[in-house]
């Protein structure tokens, strides 16, 4: 930690690591945590919200820099900022995660949901641009939103605790390449995802936890020596009457709260 303040706090690390190939990578990684105020989330969200609701929000703003005396390249393995927020799942909460609708042979496949073994269809629904994923913690599946396809935004809505989550994160205009994070050895290592949702499950008879995760990554860092790249994911709950919940999820995504269903 380099600093903090009752709404903040600021850390720091020297970072050194070798890939795969025996690639080391000398790093500075820094982060800003920041809790924001009651009157910035409606103007991050685009959206009145009414006194009575209860709102949280935070904001991590992270950054890696390139402190080594080689540039990185495809050549020697990149690095990216992969933040992965947690939240305790239930047996009525859904992922909804939107992406951009056109034909696959312009933007390609809508989901990558093979990430450990094929997620069943009973959990997962593909409708009017959403894929909708169940974070029950009962079964363990991942899956993931290509540049092509990903928007700034994805969502979840605890039914029984009535909470709506909101992920937004910082994604570039311009075309980037990102790392692929399926655990195998990779033909494609910057082939992917932007976005990418997990609910936890047995594994071997064990679990994790009970949780499941709203993910996004930043663009694989092709930095020369000096240079950095910088993640920014925000995430906002909003818990309360059930109407006016609904009808802020109708403004930020298009759908209502019903349409959190597998």
């Amino acid at each position: 930690m380099v600093s903090a303040s009752k709404t903040e706090a600021n850390f720091q690390r020297e970072i050194s690591l070798k890939n795969y190939t025996g690639f080391e990578f000398n790093l500075r990684v820094t982060r800003n945590i920041r809790l924001l105020s009651k009157t910035e989330i409606p103007l991050l969200l685009g959206v009145s919200i009414p006194e009575n609701l209860q709102i949280v929000g935070f904001e991590s703003n992270n950054s890696i820099t390139n402190t080594g005396n080689t540039p990185w390249t495809k050549e020697t393995g990149l690095l990216s900022i992969w933040i992965l927020s947690m939240f305790n799942a239930g047996d009525k909460t859904t992922i909804a995660v939107p992406y951009k609708q056109g034909n696959e042979a312009d933007l390609g496949k809508i989901v990558t949901d093979d990430y450990f073994g094929k997620v069943p269809v009973d959990r997962l629904k593909i409708k009017n641009g959403f894929i909708f994923l169940n974070a029950d913690a009962n079964y363990r599946s991942k899956i993931g939103v290509s540049p092509n396809r990903a928007l700034p935004i994805l969502a979840s809505f605890d039914g029984v605790n009535e909470v709506l989550t909101i992920a937004q994160f910082s994604l570039p205009e311009y075309p980037a390449d990102y790392v692929n994070s399926l655990w195998e050895m990779q033909e494609n290592p910057f082939d992917g995802d932007v976005v990418n949702a997990y609910n936890d499950g047995l594994i071997d008879g064990k679990q994790m936890g009970k949780f499941y995760e709203l993910e996004s990554s930043s663009p694989a860092a092709k930095l020369n020596v000096g240079e950095r790249v910088l993640h920014l994911h925000r995430t906002i709950h909003l818990k309360g009457n059930i109407k006016e919940l609904d009808e802020i999820t109708q403004t930020l995504l298009g759908i209502h709260l019903s349409e959190f269903s597998i």
